[in-house]
């Protein structure tokens, strides 16, 4: 029976050193081959390949490409700079090596061949030229094609760090939970790696009441940014802002100290979050949408269920002046948390019933019932709660 194995041909040279001379030849393998197409693309298919075949193969004759170097790590470079690097291709075999140009994986990455043909035993050289850009870290590639069977295209890497002109870091500012009344403050820092100093202009607070103060940077954060210079900046948010979600953007732009105008640069910082509600509603029997299920009940069983109410104000207390339900027959009633503190935590109970007498009740899918209860609070007035219930009757559906 034989047996298949699947291996890549560009390995070749490998293979016959370190494989080939212990597999079979009556071995078949699964070997990838590699073409060029008429329109410069790379073309790979899979065949059917015995050992005996690619034994031959390894020590038949014929051009063979070897780069010395084939990646080219160039450290740290300025942003949006062009500079090039030479690699070197060899012709170890006893044929003539064909190279042609190859795609790149970015347009910021050129690849010239300074000769199309090299003769057996000599060397080529091929520049490749790339920008910068903008990104912290730069890693492309140039492809060259070759006519070596064994090595088919010749991937020429370009990679390093490029250094930081003006950035905001961290980039977004999030405020995950804010308590109503409070004025949390957070903080980024915008530097350069590449300005000795540098003038920020002014901030303009794109939320009402949001405070921005700028101070220098701690030397320790600017050595740990690899910085020349920077900026820490503290953003303050108002005490009246609504509840729920909020988000904005911050323009911070800058220039090097003494530049002009057509010198600067801008980034921006993102703050976002979310103010909690002031009255806070929780229990199991309470779903995201703020809804109350008290599910089906059947007539003449009483159903009770206990909701926790958390008021986040300075002023705790929090009396009940009306209470309207829909249906009527529900009872509502509010009370203290039972540990006697509800006025230090501004905690309460929120108990919902259903009597034993209640009427069957059901009301449409697209319809709810619900509860209105108004409070004497100075910055909470009320509280409305969606219910959803049926009564079904006694001896019924």
């Amino acid at each position: 029976m034989r047996k298949s194995l699947l291996i890549c041909l560009p390995a070749l040279s490998v293979l016959a050193v370190v494989i080939l001379p212990v597999l079979s030849d009556r071995l078949d393998v699964y070997a990838v081959h590699s073409e060029v197409a008429a329109d410069g693309s790379l073309v790979q298919t899979a065949r059917v390949t015995s050992v005996a075949e690619l034994r031959r193969r390894a020590e038949a004759s014929g051009p063979q490409a070897r780069v010395d170097s084939p990646v080219y790590d160039f450290g740290r470079l300025d942003p949006l700079t062009t500079h090039e690097h030479v690699f070197v291709i060899r012709n170890l075999g006893d044929a003539p090596l064909e190279l042609t140009e190859g795609p790149t994986t970015c347009k910021c990455t050129l690849a010239k061949l300074h000769q199309r043909v090299v003769p057996p035993g000599e060397k080529t050289l091929v520049a490749v030229r790339w920008n910068t850009g903008r990104d912290e870290t730069y890693s492309h590639s140039a492809t060259i094609y070759t006519n070596d069977p064994r090595n088919r295209a010749l991937r020429l890497a370009i990679q390093g760090q490029v250094r930081t002109l003006f950035q905001c870091t961290p980039p977004r500012l999030i405020f995950s939970r804010v308590e109503p009344g409070a004025t949390p403050s957070a903080t980024a820092i915008v530097y350069s790696q590449i300005w000795a100093a540098m003038e920020l202009e002014p901030l303009v607070p794109s939320l009402p009441g949001m405070t921005c103060a700028v101070d220098e940077l701690d030397p320790v954060q600017q050595e740990q940014l690899r910085a020349r210079c920077g900026r820490r900046i503290t953003i303050t948010l108002p005490p009246d802002l609504p509840e729920g979600y909020f988000a904005t953007q911050l323009e911070l732009r800058g220039r090097p100290l003494g530049g002009s105008a057509e010198t600067s640069t801008a980034c921006e910082l993102a703050v976002e979050g979310k103010v909690i509600r002031r009255l806070s509603v929780y229990g199991p029997e309470i779903d995201v949408y703020g809804t109350v299920d008290l599910g089906r009940v059947r007539q003449g069983s009483p159903a009770r269920v206990r909701l926790l109410l958390k008021l986040r104000d300075p002023v705790r207390d929090l009396p009940v002046t009306q209470i309207r339900t829909e249906p009527a027959f529900l009872q509502v009633r509010v009370e203290p948390y039972s540990h006697g503190r509800s006025q230090e935590l501004g905690l309460y109970y929120l108990y919902i019933e259903v009597p034993p007498d209640a009427p069957p009740f059901h009301l449409p899918p697209a319809q709810q019932g619900g509860i209105h209860i108004e409070f004497d609070h100075p910055r909470c007035p009320s509280l409305d709660l969606p219910v959803d219930l049926t009564v079904m009757p006694r001896d019924g559906v």
